[in-house]
């Protein structure tokens, strides 16, 4: 049986780790966005995985705790709809082509 790696924490201090998560996931978003509209290569390699660890957290939550994140977590993707949007418009170069990488680091 795999633990919770909020075993151990108070459940509001999960909550709020998984909000900043999530914080720094919806600020990486908007510098990419601003990126792509100034013409600029980004690479988002790793975000895929950023947004599923935290979606995954989420679920470990209590489920009345789980279920007061699900507003955060429609934020999340609404963000990543709009990066996805800027993407199309902007029809940013591939990742094959030199890129300036969009790093968060926390």
């Amino acid at each position: 049986m795999d633990e919770s790696p909020f075993l151990g924490c108070s459940e509001n201090l999960a909550v709020a780790s998984i909000r900043a998560r999530g914080v720094q996931i919806s600020q990486m978003i908007s510098i990419s966005i601003a990126m792509v509209k100034a013409g600029r290569t980004i690479d988002i390699s790793g975000l895929d995985t950023a947004v599923g660890q935290l979606c995954a957290s989420c679920l470990d939550l209590p489920p009345h705790s789980g279920l007061t994140m699900r507003p955060f977590l429609e934020i999340t993707r609404s963000d990543l709809e709009a990066l996805c949007h800027q993407l199309t418009a902007n029809q940013a170069p591939c990742k094959s082509q030199k890129a300036e990488p969009c790093i968060f680091h926390s």
